[in-house]
Formats: structure tokens, sequence, C-alpha cells
């Protein structure tokens, strides 16, 4: 039986992320009632152009807390926090190639966002006891000034069709009456692995160019020499989402003197937008699928698992430097006017 409900627990994850991979935040949790002690499970927005404030949210730094019936308020801990994308076969993706038109939520949001999820423990974050939660209507509320907008509004169609994005300062659930356990989140106990983990973004730094360009753009080149030292557990190259006209190539060489060089490609032979607009300037100049990409698709990010730069925020750059990198426009030729920058954003 535990079994079964560690599959309908994850199943349902999965649901909530088929329904919510466009960038919206809760409005109620997945879970619309729970016990003292159980698991919930809250979208925190969009990645980009939404909730989000930040290339990379930290649950470090993110507070969460409920409020019951009785007005009573505690704090609850926040297990997880990970990024779902959209299947590059669904709608949303598909209906990057229309122009904003319609009622539909592919004609609001902005198109190749990811979403933020949480995973969230009804229990004290510091002790893991159980609140006293009172039975009836309650509200979560996530907060976290340098890293979420509580409360996103969407208004691609102007001021008269604005899209509300939910509210994360109170989201709606329903408290039982009785005691509840954190979901161990295994595969199959006796296994005590939780898989979720594995869903949580790693330690990384995001390299984007310095401004928008002039001009649409078709990618760029880029070397990087670093000390394998000081990345243990490797390090790679990964487009920063899940636009489907990226291409990314990379190359690692050991240069013989105790560092590597790590060389990236970024391409759209189609071109990369100076904006990230849905509307566009010209027929030309169109966002979709198989033509050109936004702005916001031409960054890309240098991801590690072990490192000894891992919680270090100040003195990574000593350990990896780019020493060559430039833009290129659609015929080839160097972009002058923005260059590559790196910065450490886990």
């Amino acid at each position: 039986m535990e079994f079964f409900n560690n599959c309908l627990y994850r199943a349902g994850i999965l649901i909530l992320s088929v329904m919510l991979f466009s960038g919206c935040s809760s409005m109620q949790t997945m879970s619309s009632y729970a016990r003292t002690g159980d698991t919930v499970t809250i979208a925190l927005g969009g990645s980009e152009e939404s909730n989000a404030l930040v290339d990379i949210l930290k649950k470090e730094d993110i507070s969460i807390t409920i409020t019951d019936s009785t007005s009573n308020t505690y704090p609850i801990k926040i297990r997880h926090l990970f990024r779902v994308y959209p299947d590059n076969s669904s709608s949303y993706i598909f209906n990057t190639n229309m122009a904003a038109s319609g009622n539909s939520y592919d004609s609001y949001v902005p198109p190749l966002l990811g979403q933020w999820m949480a995973t969230v423990d009804l229990v004290d974050p510091v002790t893991s006891l159980l609140p006293p939660l009172a039975e009836g209507a309650a509200t979560i509320s996530v907060s976290s000034p340098a890293q979420i907008n509580p409360s996103f509004l969407y208004t691609t169609l102007g001021a008269q069709w604005p899209w509300t994005n939910g509210n994360l300062a109170s989201v709606a659930i329903e408290i039982l009456p009785g005691v509840g356990a954190s979901n161990t989140l295994n595969r199959l106990n006796p296994v005590s692995y939780d898989p979720v983990v594995d869903l949580e973004p790693l330690p990384q730094i995001i390299v984007s160019p310095s401004a928008a360009p002039v001009a649409s753009i078709a990618g760029g080149s880029f070397k990087f020499v670093y000390n394998p030292a000081d990345f243990s557990g490797g390090l790679i190259a990964v487009p920063a989402n899940h636009d489907p006209n990226v291409q990314l190539t990379s190359n690692v060489t050991d240069l013989g003197d105790g560092t590597k060089q790590l060389e990236v490609i970024l391409l759209n032979p189609k071109g990369f937008l100076n904006h990230n607009n849905r509307t566009f300037p010209s027929a030309t100049e169109k966002m979709a699928i198989g033509k050109m990409s936004p702005l916001r698709s031409v960054r890309f990010n240098l991801v590690f698992k072990k490192s000894a730069i891992a919680n270090n925020e100040i003195t990574w750059q000593d350990s990896i430097q780019m020493v060559d990198g430039n833009y290129i426009d659609l015929q080839g030729f160097a972009v002058v006017d923005i260059t590559p920058v790196m910065k450490k954003v886990r």
C-alpha cells in the first residue's frame, strides 16, 4: 500500500507539472486537503518574466508559513525546489508558432518558460515537529523579497484582459483532522533514497550577453579554462532553457598544465531575437518552432556537481576564467556591441 501511495503522489506531481508548465503560481496546493505533517506541492511560478526575480531560486532563501483557521501562523519546511518544462509536442509549444490571441493559456504566457515547483512538508523547518494546525480553511504563504514576486500579473493582451498568476502570499489549503506524515518519496521501500533530490538545480554559472544586441544574432563561441581539481565532479555546459531551436555543442581538452579547456558553441541558424516579446516587428522575425528564438535562449549554464567553489560566492573566478568569447550575427560576423558575461547563480 505504501508503494501504491508513493506512486500516486509522484503521479500527482507529474500531472500538476503538465497543468502548470506555462509559468503560473499556485492558487491552491496540488493536494487541496492535508493534515499537519503531510506533504504538499506548490507551483511557485515561471522561471523567467514571471514570479521568479532571479535566474535560479534558492530554497534556503525562501520563507514559507501556514496560517490556520484560527489565524495562528507557523513556519513550515520547503523540502525540494525544482523546475519543470513543457513537452515539445504540447499545445503550449506548438502554439509558440502563433501570435498571441484567444483565451488559451499559451495566448497569455510568454513561450518557452519553465515552472518552479516546491515540495513542502507541513512540519517545523528546524525541529521537524508538527504544528498544531486547527481544522478548516488555511493559507500557505511563500516569500523571498529578493527572489519572488508573490503576485505576478500577465498583461500580454493589455490592461483590459490581465491574466493573474495566483498569489503566493495566500495559497489555499484545507486542513483535515488528525496527524499525517511526510511522504518519503521512495521509489520502493526499504530503499531510502529520495529521487526528487535529483531534480533540484546543481551549482552553476550562467553565461549571458552583457546587454540586448542592436539586431538579431546567430549565437556565439566561448572558451573557458578551469582547474579540474576545483570541479572534482565534472563541469558541463547546458542550454539555460528547453528551447528546441537551440543547438549547443561542447568539448573538453586537457591542456597538460593541470588545467582543462572547455569550448562551447551555441547556435540557432535562424537567429536569436534581440528581445523576448511575443509580438513580432515583421513576418521575417518570428519566434516559432524551427524559426527564431527569444533573447533569453542565447544563455547557457556551466553546471558542476562537486566543487570547491560550490558555496563560495567570492573567489569562484579564481577556478574558472573565460579566455575567449564572442557572439556572431546572422551573416557570421562578430557582434561588437555585446560581450558574454559570467555570473554564478547557485
